[in-house]
């Protein structure tokens, strides 16, 4: 029995540290340190649509056929005035006639031109479906000028691409009017180049195509394919991985010549201003052999195909200081979370050096309570004691919320004592709950008015926590102490009436003992 008793009370003593451990609340700039130094541990090789930027999980326009893509693709090329006139389209022409209203249903074939029944065959070659639309209807006008003629989309034309090379398999994949180059991209294999991707037109015409630029750059047009088109992924060069504290992390697929420097500024998008300039982790394997270099910004280090690179965090530490008091023990909670025991609350507060107290004033803001006292805050440092007032720093232009954080500080957060205190010649003096808006004399009225002994009416001093001095006629601020002068006279003149009241009382007791001593001399 002993012995559980004894495990019991050391497991208790020796969990309270865990218990009562502070919680810590992070700057923005120490969550984004944080942040990035966790994304540099799990950063891996991003796959050929991510290094696009595209999004592993769609179908990047898979063109399945089926009721609901068919009906989004007409509705599409409806709105798209560049959709092109496409084999297997199928369109209605609608007009008023002689007879009456007539429609006719033109399938778009193969070759450089539709036929419309009644009025001839019109030209189709690298036309877009508003050009043909005018050009129907203009011809229809002419036969029936009150025609009121209509040519609509009923469904687009589905045709096959060829894609080999690089890719994850040589195959047939289905494309319509709009389908881009881009669109084959979840076709290309690892090995594929995202710089190098070549499209054989049925004319003989070969052109190339670097989606990287196209796609993350926004430099040349992500090309609109046609039946018979090849696509051909060429095999990728050298690719990197960059990771840290850069603007654009990712993989990349780089240009013959291009060194580190080319990568942080072209690709990455530069260092952010929490990267360690001067110390760039380049980290390469040759023949399974592990090396790691570290170079500084703007050094033409050249590069081979899988190095990873890192940007670490500056080298400035993360500082911590604690911020106690009256505090909620919660982010958004209220007094009641503490007000049971009045206790205080302790938090660590994490910062990059060269953040200001207001940085760290405006982040803990949630964490005030109403029975903060903002405006009476102190912070400790070296020893030193130095009033700050909170307050002033959220809802003023305080010079003090300019100050630097240095590690170990100490902000202590008052709570707010909501009495005030009434001392001197009254009947009965204490503590008595503030009521805001109220002057002096209602709390001399509260501690049973003015006693004989005060000087007058008007004589009392009332100072404020902080010892400023108010007026009579000022409202009485929570924490203000109301001193209610005494007469000096009857200060003075109470000790003299003690000591003749106690001397006519020994005087009489002396009167009464010789009366019973000495009776015959009475």
């Amino acid at each position: 029995m002993r012995a559980l008793v004894f495990v019991l009370s050391f497991l208790a003593i020796f969990s309270l540290p865990i218990i009562a451990q502070p919680q810590v609340v992070d700057s923005a700039q120490a969550a984004i340190l944080l942040e990035s130094q966790l994304e540099m541990k799990n950063m891996e090789r991003q796959s050929y649509v991510q290094q696009l930027g595209f999004n592993p999980e769609s179908e990047l326009d898979a063109a399945m056929v089926n009721d609901g893509v068919v009906g989004a693709r007409v509705l599409v090329a409806i709105g798209e005035k560049n959709y092109p006139v496409t084999v297997g389209d199928v369109y209605t022409l609608s007009y008023n006639s002689e007879a009456g209203p007539l429609t006719l249903v033109i399938s778009v074939p193969h070759g450089n031109s539709v036929k419309v029944p009644g009025f001839g065959a019109f030209s189709i070659a690298n036309k877009t479906f508003v050009e043909l639309k005018d050009e129907i209807e203009e011809e229809v006008l002419k036969y029936y000028p009150y025609g009121d003629p209509v040519l609509s989309i009923q469904r687009t034309g589905v045709f096959l691409v060829s894609v080999t090379g690089e890719a994850i398999k040589s195959t047939m994949v289905e494309a319509w009017g709009l389908s881009r180059l881009s669109s084959m991209a979840p076709y290309a294999s690892e090995a594929a180049s995202t710089r190098n991707v070549a499209v054989y037109s049925t004319n003989g015409e070969i052109k190339t195509y670097d989606l990287y630029r196209i796609i993350r750059e926004g430099v040349g047009t992500d090309p609109i394919l046609k039946p018979g088109d090849k696509v051909v992924f060429a095999k990728r060069g050298t690719e990197v991985t960059i990771s840290g504290n850069v603007n654009r992390p990712g993989t990349y697929q780089i240009m013959g010549g291009e060194n580190l420097d080319n990568v942080l500024s072209s690709y990455a998008h530069g260092v952010l201003t929490s990267g360690n300039t001067n110390s760039i982790s380049i980290i390469r394997y040759t023949n399974g052999d592990r090396k790691e270099y570290k170079v500084k910004v703007g050094a033409k280090f050249p590069l081979q195909d899988g190095d990873m690179i890192s940007v670490f965090p500056s080298t400035l530490y993360l500082g911590s200081v604690t911020v106690e008091g009256a505090l909620s023990p919660i982010e958004g909670g209220t007094t009641a979370d503490n007000a049971r025991t009045q206790s205080a609350i302790t938090l660590f507060y994490r910062f990059v050096e060269g953040e200001s107290i207001r940085s760290m004033v405006e982040m803990m803001s949630n964490y005030f309570s109403p029975s903060s006292d903002l405006s009476g805050c102190y912070l400790i440092r070296n020893g030193v004691n130095t009033p700050i007032s909170f307050s002033d720093i959220l809802y003023g232009n305080s010079e003090e919320g300019e100050k630097l954080l240095m590690n170990s500080d100490r902000f202590v957060i008052p709570f707010s004592q909501n009495i005030v205190t009434v001392n001197g010649a009254v009947n009965s003096t204490g503590t008595y709950g503030y009521v805001p808006g109220k002057k002096a004399s209602y709390y001399i009225v509260r501690a049973g008015g003015m006693s004989t002994a005060a000087k007058g009416s008007e004589d009392y001093t009332i100072t404020d926590r902080y010892g400023n001095v108010l007026g009579h006629d000022d409202e009485i601020p929570a924490e203000a102490v109301i001193e209610v002068t005494r007469d000096d006279f009857v200060r003075n003149l109470q000790p003299t009436m003690a000591v003749i009241s106690l001397t006519a009382g020994v005087l009489g007791i002396v009167a009464a003992s010789l009366a019973i001593l000495l009776p015959n001399i009475y």
